[in-house]
């Protein structure tokens, strides 16, 4: 039967990783001399195979390559996610924020290497977000973007790429039409959520005044979010997941599994094998 080139691309990555997890096995297989008795000549003790039972050929650079290159590049691509805001340290309302966005970034196929909350302070955030940037190649920040002094999230995070506010007219007016459309007058606070950040994607914000921000890195993305959740979460399923999409074409799944009437002493036990394993 025929696979697709992602089919494929998949299989083979599978197949490397295995190959990599067992790289001892494979460096024994050669010094005795038993990959010269293997039929597809791959230094392994038991063939590779497709599910049809052909032996896996070489991968050249091809469609198949890229594809494999495109999955094992989104596996090493580390994702962190920020959130801002002195209510979230004290405890005055629930982080939804984190738990949605951690459960879309497995759900895009990136590693979560490490969350934090961080309060209303520019020295703390720019700590934060340089420590970020130089260990995660895409950084998501929530929260700050609103029209006090105390939002501080586009400010800190141009500062530490070292790049400009500049107005953006459409911003303006989106802002503009918002507090029209709700039959309020209009701040002039507001018109300092109509600076963006020089060179970034600009996310139009339909559910409120704060647009959000796509910055293109060397390495990856800065995503700045606005903190409701009801204005966080459509931006980023509508207008952050088409811009990330590039960077990963795979998934990460994880199941729950309940046990009653034992402890966790003796479920550790059980498991041993799982806990121990690389998953």
């Amino acid at each position: 039967p025929a696979y697709s080139t992602n089919a494929v691309a998949q299989l083979t990555f599978s197949l490397i990783l295995e190959i990599t997890n067992a790289v001892g096995l494979h460096s024994e297989s050669v010094k005795s001399g038993d990959w010269s008795s293997c039929p597809d000549f791959c230094y392994w003790k038991t063939p590779l195979t497709e599910l049809c039972g052909k032996t896996l050929g070489i991968v050249g650079f091809g469609q198949i390559g890229q594809a494999v290159a495109d999955i094992a590049e989104a596996f090493k691509m580390n994702v962190e996610i920020i959130c801002v805001g002195t209510e979230l340290l004290l405890g005055d309302i629930l982080n939804t924020n984190a738990k949605f966005l951690s459960e879309r970034m497995a759900e895009m196929g990136f590693n979560l290497f490490s969350q934090s909350v961080v309060g209303d302070n520019a020295l703390r955030l720019e700590k934060q977000i340089t420590l970020s940037l130089a260990r995660s190649e895409i950084v998501i920040l929530s929260g700050g973007l609103g029209p006090t002094n105390d939002d501080i999230t586009k400010e800190t995070v141009a500062k530490a790429l070292n790049l400009q506010l500049e107005p953006h007219a459409e911003s303006l007016k989106q802002i503009e039409q918002y507090f029209a459309r709700v039959g309020r007058v209009m701040s002039e606070n507001n018109k300092k959520q109509a600076l963006t950040i020089k060179g970034a994607t600009v996310l139009q914000n339909d559910h409120g005044t704060a647009p959000g921000y796509f910055v293109k890195t060397k390495n990856g993305a800065v995503i700045l979010l606005p903190g409701p959740p009801k204005e966080l979460v459509p931006m980023f399923n509508e207008k952050v997941v088409p811009l990330l999409k590039p960077f990963s074409n795979s998934t990460i799944i994880s199941h729950n599994v309940r046990l009653f009437g034992v402890g966790e002493s003796v479920a550790a036990e059980y498991c041993g094998d799982l806990l121990d394993s690389k998953n």
